[in-house]
């Protein structure tokens, strides 16, 4: 029964990340059921027997793997590369440097900005001079030389700020400590254009940080609570439960492609995070309820006769009789029944097939 369940989850989550397969799937579906019909027994009956297991009700929700903390760092200005002091898969620490610019012409570019500021300042302090006592007969040609002398100290002082601010990001520093995943179109020597800044890129990652993000349907949404046991299944790893416990849930939906709404939820690995990526897709089981030792059938074999739930026996003297159960915890496949039953009697399932 736990190969089922597997099989089941495997699917879901196969079509929730590729939905384009779902009309090829219910081709198949619609097929394989007629054959299916088609090949049961005349009698109409089909048998089962009672089982004790353990249940567990999970919801299940696809999502992947991501860092809580990781940076991406890019140069401020375009110039050329003088130092790159990391590689792919280095480890780095908290305010370690990792690449620099070559700073003669950002050096420049600040001192000149700074010496143009100094000149309109030193003009506008005349033009104050020259208009003092006369702020109520103020002409339209000296208010006109004032602004622009105002206007002219304004800029510069905004080109000093920019050319410090270029001169201090002209080296790449590591606000977090991690492992360098990527470095790209990055090396001494190179020329940085304005329009390749944002694909010049280090990018750091700190791997102590992994969580798992999943994204829960909005009819599940309220069964999910904070530390929440969960069993995460990556495509990876697939013969492999990673355990985690959900450390947070968003207030806000995202709409999916095919119109539904997902809530993203982060779970917090606990175990086996030495050989994962960022990025791996799986699925999460969220444990909602769990009985052990119980007594189960397939669900489909309770009925209900519009007051009781029952279930058929058949007797030693291979006859039938309706017994009535209550229905406890419910899976995919099985149901736990509370009556007058005993494991290993044979339950019928009558009609089977039948129009």
């Amino acid at each position: 029964m736990n190969k089922v369940n597997k099989i089941i989850k495997s699917i879901r989550h196969q079509l929730a990340r590729h939905p384009l397969m779902m009309a090829v799937l219910i081709l198949i579906i619609a097929g394989g059921t007629y054959w299916f019909f088609s090949q049961k027994p005349k009698n109409g009956i089909r048998t089962a027997l009672v089982t004790k297991q353990n249940l567990t009700e999970t919801i299940s929700a696809s999502g992947e793997i991501k860092a809580e903390n990781q940076a991406e760092l890019v140069f401020t200005a375009p110039g050329k590369v003088a130092w790159l002091g990391v590689k792919e898969g280095d480890m780095v620490k908290r305010g370690q440097s990792l690449a620099s610019m070559d700073k003669f012409l950002l050096n420049v570019a600040y001192q000149q900005a700074a010496a143009n500021l100094r000149k309109f300042e030193a003009s506008l302090d005349n033009i104050h001079d020259q208009v003092k006592n006369h702020d109520t007969d103020e002409d339209f040609a000296t208010k006109d030389k004032r602004t622009n002398a105002e206007t002219n100290k304004d800029f510069y002082y905004e080109a000093v700020r920019a050319a410090e601010y270029n001169l201090k990001n002209s080296t790449l520093i590591s606000p977090i400590s991690g492992t360098v995943t990527t470095v790209s179109g990055i090396s001494p020597g190179e020329n940085l254009t304005a329009t390749s800044l944002g694909s010049n890129v280090i990018k750091v990652v700190d791997f102590n940080t992994l969580v798992f993000e999943a994204s829960v349907d909005e009819v599940d949404f309220r069964k999910i609570t904070l530390g929440q046991k969960v069993d995460v299944l990556l495509d990876a790893f697939s013969d492999k439960k990673i355990s985690g416990e959900v450390i947070y849930i968003s207030r806000e939906g995202k709409k999916t492609i095919t119109g539904g709404t997902v809530i993203p939820v982060k779970i917090k690995l606990t175990s086996d995070q030495e050989k994962l990526a960022v990025g791996l897709g799986g699925e999460a089981e969220f444990v909602v309820n769990q009985k052990d030792n119980v007594l189960t059938v397939p669900r489909e074999f309770i009925k209900n006769d519009g007051r009781n739930n029952y279930v058929t026996i058949r007797q030693d003297n291979n006859s039938f009789i309706e017994v009535p159960v209550q229905v406890g915890l419910t899976t995919i496949t099985d149901s736990e029944i509370i009556g007058d039953i005993k494991e290993g009697q044979e339950v019928i399932l009558q009609n089977y097939g039948k129009k």
